[in-house]
Formats: C-alpha cells, structure tokens, sequence
C-alpha cells in the first residue's frame, strides 16, 4: 500500500533528556502532529481513543479491554508491529493536510531492534537522536524514580543519594542502544542533538532552532498563533552538585572506575 506523503520525524533518546520539554516546543508548530511514546510498554501515549477503535477495527485485534491508549492488546500488536501503527499515523496526519508526524522511541520501547531498522527505511524518516550529559540524566532519573515525579511538577527541592553501582547498571542499557543507532541509522537523515545545545538555551532560541531543523523536514514551519507565547518551564532550577547529598564522593567513585569522562559526557559524539 502506497504511503501518504507524510514526512516521519523519529526521536531516538532514553528517558530524562528533555524529550518531554522538546515535545512540547514541537506542539508549538503547525502542520505537525506531534505524539509522545507510542510504543511504551504501559500506554501508547498520545494516541486517542477514537483512534485506538479505528486501529482495532481495521486489523482485527481482538480485546475485551477498553478501546484506549492503556489497552494491552492494541499496546503489544503495536510493539510488535510499528510501521503499521506509524503507517496509520501517518494517514491520520494526511487526512488533517498536516506534513509530519513527530513521536519518540526509548531503549526500553523496542522488542526487535531489527523493526527499528525496518520503521526508518519504510517511511520518508528523519532521525533525531537526543543525548544529555550522562551524569545529569542519571540524577534525573533517580529524582523520578525516587519521587516518583516523571512531569509537570517542580522537584528542584528534591536531593537524592547516588551510587556507582546503580550508575553502572543505568548506564550499560543506554550505551548499547546508542551505539546501535549510531551504527544502523542511514547517515543522511540523522541530526545529532543534545539537551544541553539544542534544548536548555531559553525557549524562544529552542523554538527558533527547531523551526530550523522543521523547514529542513518540510520547508517552512510556521508557530501556532494562539500559543506563539506560552512559557514552558523547566522541572529542575538547581546546579548538579544541589541535587545529589554525596555528589563528591560519587565522583571520586567514577573516576576510580575509569568512567568519570564517561559520565560527564556522552555516549557518543
């Protein structure tokens, strides 16, 4: 079945490295739909249920859960499937004259690496592959996990204690999956950006730098007028050394290990 000619913005990163903060920048811009994790293993966020129902019904999945972005079966034909799920997007985006559609994948969304693969070289796709310093996604995470606050919510207040072996352990997952990107995504339509140039310089300059890389996808990208000034805030206002109560002596535990570089840089450059 031919594609709508609907361009594909893909964003490869791991959880706590602004993804949330970029999603919502890009639902500043017309012409875009822009969708959040579609393929998390709990809830297909961002998908409605009027679409979840229209999805069902067309491919036959039988359920007897509620026709929502919660609901198991449609979550796992999904997961199992996604350049069906991206390939319905995509016309759902055509339907409403829009010229991409934006969502998000983590490590922890993919059950067969090789449909990543498959999703990239199905559509017209661009692949964005998100990266922060590794020390400060790793703080984020575990203010998150610990308090468990994830969005929408201040937590500069919030301290945390840390340890090598938790950092070990957080970081192995995410090193393999970048390096797999790195290494299997076609060259020509990945853009490398980080939190720390392209996100956490003040909204307007994310906005005019993404408006930017959007006219590269499909030519201009003009901002919503009803939203053109809505301040969006950040979760965390605190320097690194405030948020961890042992952040010295964490440290000292990294460079020991030969994996302070590491942790004060990225995965890959």
């Amino acid at each position: 079945m031919k594609q709508p000619d609907v361009k594909v913005i893909c964003c490869f990163s791991v959880s706590r490295t602004g993804s949330n903060f970029l999603s919502n920048i890009l639902r500043k811009f017309e012409d875009i739909d822009v969708y959040s994790e579609i393929f998390h293993p709990n809830e297909a966020f961002s998908i409605s249920s009027n679409m979840v129902v229209e999805f069902c019904e067309r491919y036959s999945i039988a359920t007897d859960k509620p026709l929502d972005s919660k609901n198991s079966d449609f979550i796992y034909f999904c997961r199992s499937n996604p350049v069906m799920i991206v390939s319905f997007l995509c016309e759902i985006a055509a339907r409403k004259g829009r010229k991409a559609i934006y969502f998000k994948v983590f490590n922890e969304h993919v059950i067969n690496q090789p449909d990543i693969i498959k999703l990239v070289s199905t559509f017209d796709c661009y692949s964005w592959i998100l990266q922060r310093k590794n020390i400060d996604s790793f703080i984020s995470f575990k203010k998150a996990m610990q308090h468990n606050v994830w969005e929408s919510r201040n937590n500069t207040d919030f301290k945390v204690e840390l340890d090598l072996t938790s950092y070990l352990n957080w970081s192995e997952p995410r090193r393999y999956w970048y390096q797999f990107l790195v290494n299997n995504l076609p060259n020509d339509k990945v853009r490398h950006i980080t939190y720390e140039e392209d996100i956490d310089i003040g909204q307007q300059n994310c906005v005019e730098r993404f408006q930017g890389l959007i006219s590269k996808v499909f030519g201009g990208a003009s901002l919503k007028n009803e939203i053109r000034n809505n301040l969006l805030r950040k979760q965390d206002l605190s320097r690194r050394e405030e948020k961890v109560t042992n952040y010295k002596g964490f440290v000292e535990s990294l460079k020991n290990c030969g994996r302070l570089d590491e942790a004060l840089g990225y995965f890959i450059k």
